[in-house]
Order: C-alpha cells, then sequence, then structure tokens
C-alpha cells in the first residue's frame, strides 16, 4: 500500500529522472488493485487509482500495465519539464519587455530659493538575454543594454539662475549590465551596473538609470 507521503517520494524522483524500476512497479501494483489516494505534489492534486487513472492536476494517464505506467511516467516528466522551461521562457521575455524601451523623468531640488535643481529624462533601449542558467528550481539572467539621457543642473541664489553647470546640450550615454536572480519564477535578487565616467553629469544620470532598472524589475517581483 502505498502512502501519500510514498506517492510524492515517487513523483520527486520522477521529476529529477531518478524514478527506478521498483518506483513504476509500485504504480502499476496500485492501479491494478483498484487501490484509491490522493495527495498534492507542488502545486498539483494527484489522485492515484480512478479506474486504473493517475489524475495529475487536469490531466488524466490511463492504464495499469507496466508498458502503459512508464509511458503516464515519460508524460509527466516531459509535461513538468515544459512547464518549467515556459515560465523560465516567459520570465527572461518579461524582463526584456519591461525593460525594453522603458523611459523615466523628474526632477530634484527646489526650483527657486537658493540650490540647486535638476531635471533628467532617461531611457533603455537595445536589450538582449546575454546568459541564463538554470539549476532546478533556481535561475538567473543576465541581460545588457543601451541607456541614454538628458540631464540638466541649476544652480539658484535667492531664486535667480546664476549657473548651469552642465551646459542645456548634456546627453550621457552608454551601456548597461542587470543579473537578475530568481527562484521558481519569483525574483529574489537584482544587480545593476551602469557605465560611468569621471563626469558629475554622467554619474547622476547612471544613478537615475541603476535606480530606474531596480524599479522597473521589482515591479515584476511585486506581480508574482
Amino acid at each position: 500500500m502505498i502512502s501519500s507521503e510514498e506517492l510524492n517520494s515517487i513523483l520527486e524522483r520522477i521529476v529529477k529522472h531518478q524514478h527506478t524500476e521498483s518506483d513504476v512497479a509500485l504504480l502499476r501494483q496500485w492501479l491494478s488493485n483498484g487501490s484509491q489516494i490522493v495527495s498534492q505534489q507542488g502545486k498539483y492534486a494527484v489522485n492515484l487509482g480512478q479506474g486504473q487513472e493517475i489524475h495529475i492536476g487536469d490531466c488524466i494517464y490511463q492504464g495499469a500495465d507496466t508498458e502503459a505506467i512508464k509511458q503516464i511516467v515519460g508524460s509527466i516528466v516531459q509535461e513538468l519539464q515544459e512547464s518549467a522551461s515556459t515560465k523560465q521562457l516567459s520570465l527572461a521575455a518579461e524582463l526584456i519587455t519591461t525593460l525594453n524601451n522603458a523611459k523615466f523623468q523628474g526632477k530634484e531640488g527646489e526650483q527657486g530659493g537658493t540650490g540647486s535643481f535638476y531635471q533628467y529624462e532617461i531611457y533603455l533601449d537595445a536589450l538582449s538575454l546575454e546568459n541564463e542558467q538554470n539549476k532546478d528550481n533556481y535561475q538567473e539572467y543576465t541581460l545588457s543594454g543601451n541607456w541614454s539621457s538628458f540631464v540638466y543642473k541649476y544652480v539658484y541664489v535667492f531664486d535667480k539662475v546664476v549657473d548651469t553647470p552642465w551646459g542645456h546640450h548634456k546627453k550621457p550615454y552608454g551601456r548597461f549590465q542587470v543579473v537578475v536572480k530568481s527562484i521558481n519564477g519569483v525574483v529574489e535578487g537584482i544587480r545593476v551596473k551602469a557605465d560611468r565616467h569621471n563626469d558629475n553629469a554622467n554619474n547622476y544620470a547612471a544613478n537615475k538609470v541603476e535606480n530606474l532598472i531596480e524599479l522597473k524589475i521589482k515591479e515584476i517581483k511585486h506581480k508574482n
């Protein structure tokens, strides 16, 4: 007699390609006896033994002979692999879609009085997936792309602009790279690096680029 714990162990071995002939034989014997057991495998409800059938989620596999059981095992493995692959690809695609052509604009400081006032516009484009690693439930994606910007700095003294140290046509630009780590398709870590130069305007823009990318990826994290 198979307990729900034993069934879970068998299905886990199936998913990891570590199942044995004994596992197949146990499933066959259980189906042949017409016994029934209901278990939970991850997000899938597993109902074993309804009229020599295995129900996994909405899918039904039928047959009690050894060959049929082997086919069921193969189908389960293939479906779970395809499901995992689709989720991984969908996350990578969502990352690219979210970041590609993203733009961000804003202001900092007070316009008037005495002090510095900033305006910025940041743009991302040409996103591509450089590398991806998939190990069981862990995924890591490395993406890269271009960034460009318009940045302005105004120095006020008693409500009057006395200096524009970055001029009116400062357009810093460069490349960026982002590494996203996820577990089961859910974003868990973000590391961003934008090109920098020995220039205040460029470094200011690069900071905004990194902030924008992290903000956009966190939107995906919260959705999941």
